[in-house]
């Protein structure tokens, strides 16, 4: 075929018919290897061009076959699914004019539901929880307290964001199970001090610091987890250390503690 232009319309019609009969659908498949798990979000990226097209939510159809689409056979693909922690298939190259199959492999999952131990709303008003894969250094997602959230299964590190913070590990979350994390609810200090000053609540046991003082007079409400607490405190006008003060008190859940540093 000598004639330029006919080989690029031949081309150009060989090309279509690939686009056209190239179909892909993406199995999920649970831990035992079933493709049951769906409405989770997918993304296509072009590696070539950056562009992600499609990005559809999975979707099981008639007889809970998976729902197939039609996708440009010559880039090569990355494959993101949204799941909570997302799961990645990098390099996927399809066969153009047939049917494709992508399986991503343990995607079972199961409910985490974070909360205090009470319904009352408490004065931490609306509160963070950040989650990590078990061991990881870097939260994949953060939620609110008092809600819950599709996780793959496995274990994870849970880090609310109480005063002081609270930290659970290796929470582990089963397939199609409702785990309830569970937590005590905070109490109160309620301070009082006559003067400005410097210092600090501690934790009476660790040693670590929970509050700094802001500069100033520090009375006010203090939201705490239960547990043993140290102010150590200075007045401004205290020109020696030796005139430090300190108050250890315990702080129980719903309660308020209240406690003047000149008593």
């Amino acid at each position: 075929m000598r004639d330029p232009e006919v080989f690029e319309e031949v081309l150009d019609l060989v090309l279509e018919q690939a686009l056209h009969n190239t179909t892909v659908h993406v199995e999920l498949l649970n831990n035992s290897g079933s493709s049951q798990v769906t409405d989770i979000p997918l993304s296509f990226t072009n590696e070539r061009t950056g562009i992600h097209e499609p990005q559809v939510v999975h979707t099981l159809g008639f007889n809970n076959q998976t729902d197939t689409f039609y996708l440009d056979p010559l880039p090569t693909y990355d494959l993101v699914v949204h799941s909570l922690p997302q799961r990645c298939m990098l390099g996927i190259n399809l066969a153009p004019g047939a049917h494709n199959t992508i399986q991503v492999p343990q995607m079972s999952q199961g409910v985490l539901a974070p909360k205090f131990s009470t319904d009352r709303r408490t004065d931490y008003g609306s509160m963070n929880v950040d989650l990590y894969e078990a061991g990881a250094c870097k939260a994949f997602y953060s939620m609110k307290i008092g809600g819950s959230v599709l996780l793959l299964t496995g274990k994870y590190d849970i880090l609310l964001h109480t005063t002081p913070v609270t930290w659970v590990n290796d929470i582990e979350i089963s397939k199609s199970e409702y785990t309830n994390l569970t937590i005590s609810s905070p109490g109160s200090l309620m301070l009082q001090s006559s003067v400005a000053g410097y210092g600090s609540i501690i934790d009476a046991i660790t040693l670590r610091q929970v509050v700094q003082f802001q500069e100033g007079n520090p009375s006010g409400r203090y939201t705490l987890q239960p547990g043993t607490y140290t102010v150590i405190f200075r007045a401004r006008q205290a020109r020696s250390s030796t005139y430090s003060i300190k108050k250890t008190f315990t702080i129980s859940s719903g309660s308020t503690h209240n406690l003047n540093l000149h008593d």
